[in-house]
């Protein structure tokens, strides 16, 4: 998978004309803020309900609602064109839904296979694979790199339940702490699309192991 630098075309927005990143920047922000924000309230109800759900694709549509419905008027709606920023599209839009349904089943056969005490590993596994096969596809025309990242958090606090009472308890993945996070993540990625996850995989070990330390760290606080 090809990776490209980002360059920000003028958006026509629920905000009006945004002409540049600097522009959108605050916006995107506030987007992953509420999607963190909607996958912590939907992990304290599962929580409260002793379940914890396997996300199907209507629950991916809704998150991405959330998070955008006040920027973008397509906000939780699959694409409906091959064009968008990073360059390759490996999944016609035409396709989309049907990719998208398929995902989400083999996450729920991958997540029900899981032994009941799977350690760490086999979690963060889980997770490459599911990031992964999330930007594949490419579901929305915009966004799908912020989505994806908060989609990461929806799996561990609903379905692994890796959360408290208080965001502070919870273990938060900080985005590319330092440049060789963010080398891996990309490298991961495209080997990824080859067939190959392992480098996927150990970057999430790595980091979700990270943020379970620094979870620690706040709690002693």
């Amino acid at each position: 998978m090809a990776r490209h630098e980002r360059k920000t075309e003028p958006q026509q927005t629920k905000q009006g004309l945004l002409v540049s990143y600097e522009h959108i920047e605050p916006f995107l922000v506030e987007a992953e803020i509420q999607g963190k924000l909607y996958s912590f309230e939907q992990a304290q109800k599962a929580k409260t309900l002793l379940i914890a759900p396997i996300p199907d694709d209507y629950a991916i549509y809704a998150l991405h609602q959330i998070m955008f419905e006040n920027l973008y008027s397509w906000a939780g709606q699959p694409r409906r064109s091959d064009k968008g920023p990073g360059g390759i599209v490996h999944v016609s839009w035409t396709m989309v839904r049907q990719e998208m349904r398929q995902f989400a089943e083999n996450l729920h056969s991958r997540i029900t296979a899981l032994p009941e005490n799977s350690n760490l590993e086999a979690m963060a596994e889980i997770i490459a694979w599911a990031h992964h096969q999330f930007q594949y596809i490419h579901p929305f025309e915009d966004t799908n790199g912020r989505t994806g990242r908060v989609f990461d958090h929806y799996l561990l606090w609903v379905t692994f339940e890796m959360i408290g009472g208080t965001l502070d308890s919870a273990v938060i993945l900080e985005a590319f702490p330092d440049e060789t996070f963010e080398h891996e993540y990309y490298q991961g990625l495209q080997e990824a699309d080859a067939g190959y996850l392992e480098r996927l995989e150990r970057y999430y070990i790595n980091r979700i192991q990270t943020a379970i330390a620094a979870r620690n760290e706040r709690l002693k606080e």
